[in-house]
């Protein structure tokens, strides 16, 4: 279970949609950036958490632990299992409240991620490097984003090693919600997501075709409660057995701040749960 609940866990402070670079770049960063402030305004200055399997006992090796410094505007997330080891990221924030740099360490590599915005706030590109501790590997990739006269995104240019170049076009549906990611690369399209909202224009469905079951299927599904937070999401995974999916559901105090998560099989049976403890100043 730690291996499942861990990077959802990160969620935190880092959207981690496989795939998705308008949701990972423009909803995730502004997700990330409302969570800060909801720290700011709580005055939040560390979580700890504790972690249970399906049986009730803690997870082994389970490490989940942030520290908040209001005033030099950093989250430090420490993480670890006994199947991962351990490793820290450092989110920085600017005096608008913005994330503009990550930078994550553990045994075997860093990687670091800088963001920046225009005036009005638009994120206009994202840096990362990747490197080995050993220098055997390294890898950097930018993603340039464009924005039409409403200003909306409506391209991204992202660029690995300097050389290697694939565009990603956002089509809007006609209430103005981003209903299209289409990558292409050398000429060729390589991926389309459509994405599907409710009456709220609240995300609720991330879906695309899929070429083995030669039929659309979706990658994830979302649930809002009535205050408008996330209730539930759901991660499909297609296997050679067939289609699986886990989902969690999360519970908010009344700030707003998360509580616990769970994650259950599609048979609705628990795989693991995460409670979360706050400190103020």
């Amino acid at each position: 279970m730690k291996k499942i609940l861990l990077p959802v866990a990160l969620l935190l402070t880092t959207p981690i949609l496989y795939a998705q670079h308008y949701y990972n770049d423009i909803v995730g960063t502004k997700k990330t950036n409302d969570l800060w402030k909801l720290y700011k305004q709580n005055a939040i200055i560390s979580i700890t958490t504790k972690s249970t399997e399906s049986d009730g006992q803690p997870s082994e090796g389970f490490l989940l632990e942030q520290k908040i410094n209001l005033q030099n505007k950093t989250i430090e997330t420490t993480t670890g299992s006994a199947a991962t080891g351990k490793s820290l990221l450092t989110s920085y924030f600017n005096e608008k409240d913005q994330l503009i740099k990550t930078v994550d360490k553990n045994d075997n590599s860093e990687n670091s991620a800088v963001y920046t915005y225009d005036n009005d706030g638009k994120l206009i590109s994202i840096e990362t490097n990747s490197i080995t501790k050993d220098t055997s590997f390294s890898l950097s990739e930018k993603h340039i984003w464009f924005y039409n006269s409403n200003g909306l995104p409506e391209k991204m240019l992202k660029i690995k090693n300097d050389n290697d170049t694939a565009t990603i076009r956002i089509n809007y549906d006609e209430k103005g919600n981003a209903g299209e990611e289409v990558d292409f690369a050398k000429g060729k399209q390589l991926e389309r997501y459509y994405f599907y909202y409710n009456a709220k224009k609240q995300l609720t469905d991330i879906v695309r075709y899929n070429i083995r079951y030669k039929r659309m299927l979706p990658d994830y599904s979302f649930d809002y409660d009535d205050a408008g937070r996330l209730n539930e999401m759901t991660v499909y995974r297609v296997q050679s057995s067939g289609s699986d999916y886990l989902t969690w559901m999360y519970l908010y105090d009344e700030r707003g701040l998360k509580l616990k998560e769970a994650c259950v099989d599609k048979d609705r049976k628990l795989v693991g749960k995460i409670e979360y403890s706050y400190n103020g100043q």
